[in-house]
């Protein structure tokens, strides 16, 4: 038997695989935050706008490693009180251009509703109300005394080459045979503006950007990243919720 050979064909058989390996981990660029008007209605300054924030104070970590079977998903809890960060920048946004702002907490008999509100057409990407729940939402923005409800929650997209659909905000790292690793800050979050005299969706926006986190250093077990280079991830995190909220304050803007 020639070794040789079999030497020859077994080092060229693992340097396809890890290209291939490679390839399907490739991390896309940062895009940008995706708005998509599907109304015109103008809105009227002096009119009560709901504020509804579902969102989790946790941020989650989702590694993509070498094989699907390498990557997993954690979660940290911080104290950077995104949820709150947003809250405060939508309703300053809202009475400085003449609104008047109310935050909604909603319990568990509306929650399911509230986050299915607003759906998508996977076939053509659009954004619509749901059918099933105009009725409930009009019975809603009845009780809470609006014109306007805005929803803040989360969806599931994928990250990076992986196939995985992750929900909320935070980074995510990505290595090859465990070394290279890289972060990206990551935040899927959604904004929906709904006019209640029709109802009518006046339009969705979500964040589609994934920044590279610079300066992140890290050593030892993935699974285990110290605090110091969790926070590098907190002014990324809000630069992209300063963005949403930027293009969100748009659609009161006359």
């Amino acid at each position: 038997m020639n070794y040789k050979i079999i030497k020859v064909f077994f080092t060229s058989f693992l340097m396809i695989f890890a290209s291939s390996c490679a390839t399907t981990q490739q991390i896309e660029q940062p895009i940008f935050t995706a708005s998509i008007k599907v109304s015109e209605y103008k809105l009227e300054k002096g009119l009560k706008v709901g504020v509804i924030s579902i969102l989790n104070p946790n941020i989650t970590h989702f590694h993509i490693g070498t094989t699907i079977f390498n990557n997993f998903q954690r979660q940290y809890d911080v104290d950077w009180g995104i949820p709150n960060y947003i809250n405060v920048k939508i309703k300053n946004d809202l009475e400085s251009m003449g609104y008047q702002y109310k935050k909604i907490k909603i319990n568990e008999e509306w929650s399911d509703i509230i986050q299915e509100t607003v759906s998508r057409d996977i076939l053509f990407g659009k954004y619509y109300l749901n059918p099933g729940h105009v009725a409930d939402i009009q019975k809603f923005a009845g009780q809470q005394d609006i014109d306007v409800l805005v929803i803040v929650k989360t969806y599931k997209d994928v990250l990076g080459g992986a196939i995985n659909r992750v929900s909320g905000y935070g980074f995510y790292t990505s290595s090859f045979m465990g070394m290279n690793i890289n972060a990206y800050a990551f935040a899927h979050i959604s904004a929906s503006v709904i006019y209640m005299e029709a109802p009518s969706l006046i339009a969705h926006h979500f964040i589609n950007e994934q920044p590279a986190i610079e300066q992140f250093t890290f050593r030892g077990n993935i699974k285990n990243v110290s605090d110091d280079e969790i926070n590098k991830a907190e002014p990324y995190l809000k630069r992209l919720v300063d963005n949403l909220i930027d293009v969100l304050s748009m659609d009161f803007r006359l």
